[in-house]
């Protein structure tokens, strides 16, 4: 009777612990739509910015002359300045304009340690950011830059090395000298492409920028980007017709830039220290020019000149063009906004359903593509063909038998499962109560 017992209490345990465990998993999701990586994360750019202690947003903070330029700030406003840890600053509708300043007479100067947030009211009529107003700003995180404004001054962010983004209108036509020079912590920039001029020095050691987009302007000044020493590419306008003297010089991370074919002159200081950088030119003939007319400077890099050409994957309807450089390896990839990098992680697509051939029906590989570009046997395109490994695909039986155990509820299969380890368990029990009934009813020997 004590072991009939024991043995009830041990299947009552295990349906106990097999409900439990059945409950635990079906709180996971187990179908492949769902993950653990796909938890949602909060990242960085989420995260709440910091308010300043003090928000100057009323025209009594904020003296203007006749002509409502900007001039200073109120008496009582000061007191607050001084009072407070941080602050920022919102010019009302009133301030019309900021004007020019030399260095060190900006009514921000002597604050400059605590400014942080620079924005304008909507409305604002002010075109022109003066030269030096927010120089040596060093703890200035946020700047708002309306719309209607046309010009920034000079050294109007100098210093400024909080800054890590900010987005210049497309209403700009004139960025000052050392406009942004000392940003050391700006990450990105655009320059748009109403653009007119960028004077000498504008971006001089913002040695966190790592690409840059020119969309504007008509040339690339003296030490324009000199010293931007994290700087990996760029992508150069059309429009740019000269390169000046040590425009990049210093960009020792800088690794592709396109040359535009309507370049006519630059210096010979222009790229100095740029090691590792490969030129890109808009063609064939430009790129031929580059390497062999000395007026361009460009004779010393004649090995790391390049443009663009095509290889062409069909594969039936699907037919991808990818654009390589001409002598360089496969792993260059074009990126969407027009830079150039290089990928190590760089495939050939579709290759875990088959493999690429050419015209006469060669396989060709990823190492075998290489050794194409780099040795200058494709010049302007190169087609390869798609070609299926049949046998390694599944039948029509087979992918339906899949997609529909694929789409099976992960619970149904639990649940399935522990009824059947209930239903072995249950068999086994009875089998045993069979065996001892049988044992009690048989005589005993003498």
């Amino acid at each position: 009777m004590v072991k009939k017992q024991s043995i009830i209490k041990f299947f009552i345990s295990f349906v106990i612990v097999a409900i439990f465990m059945s409950g635990l998993f079906l709180s996971i999701d187990f179908n492949k739509s769902t993950s653990f990586a796909q938890t949602p994360v909060v990242e960085a750019a989420e995260m709440k910015e910091v308010e300043p202690e003090l928000m100057l947003d009323q025209d009594a903070d904020f003296l203007v002359d006749y002509t409502g330029q900007f001039t200073g700030f109120s008496a009582d406003a000061k007191s607050r300045i001084e009072n407070a840890t941080t602050f920022g600053v919102v010019f009302p509708t009133k301030v019309k304009s900021l004007k020019d300043y030399t260095n060190g007479t900006s009514p921000f100067y002597t604050y400059r340690t605590k400014l942080t947030n620079v924005e304008f009211a909507d409305g604002s009529e002010v075109e022109k950011i003066g030269n030096y107003i927010f120089y040596s700003c060093a703890n200035l995180t946020k700047i708002t830059i309306p719309e209607n404004i046309v010009n920034i001054g000079k050294s109007v962010f100098s210093g400024c090395s909080a800054l890590t983004n900010i987005n210049i209108p497309d209403n700009v036509t004139s960025i000052g000298t050392f406009a942004f020079s000392g940003c050391s912590n700006l990450t990105n920039i655009n320059i748009p492409k109403n653009i007119i001029s960028i004077d000498d020095h504008a971006f001089y050691n913002c040695s966190g920028l790592t690409s840059m987009i020119i969309d504007g302007g008509q040339s690339i000044k003296e030490g324009t980007f000199e010293g931007c020493s994290g700087l990996t590419s760029v992508k150069i306008s059309n429009s740019v017709r000269s390169i000046g003297n040590s425009a990049f010089s210093g960009c020792s991370a800088l690794t592709s830039i396109n040359i535009p074919d309507n370049v006519t002159s630059i210096s010979p200081s222009a790229f100095y220290g740029c090691e590792n950088v490969v030129f890109i030119a808009g063609s064939k003939e430009k790129a031929t020019l580059f390497q062999n007319d000395e007026s361009f400077n460009l004779t010393d890099y004649k090995d790391r000149i390049t443009y663009t050409v095509e290889i062409q994957f069909k594969n039936g309807t699907k037919n991808v063009t990818q654009k390589k450089l001409y002598k360089q390896d496969a792993t260059w990839c074009l990126q969407e906004d027009g830079t150039w990098k290089q990928d190590e992680d760089y495939q050939l697509p579709d290759l875990d359903k088959g493999y690429w051939q050419d015209e006469e029906g060669n396989e060709v590989s990823l190492e075998a593509l290489n050794a194409m570009l780099k040795n200058g046997e494709i010049e302007n395109s190169f087609a390869l063909n798609f070609v299926e490994q049949i046998e390694d695909k599944p039948t029509d039986d087979e992918s339906t038998s899949f997609q529909n155990s694929s789409q099976t509820p992960s619970w149904l299969w639990i649940l399935l499962g522990v009824s059947g380890g209930v239903v072995c368990l249950a068999a086994i029990l009875i089998t045993l109560l069979i065996l001892r009934n049988k044992k009690k009813k048989s005589p005993s020997k003498n």
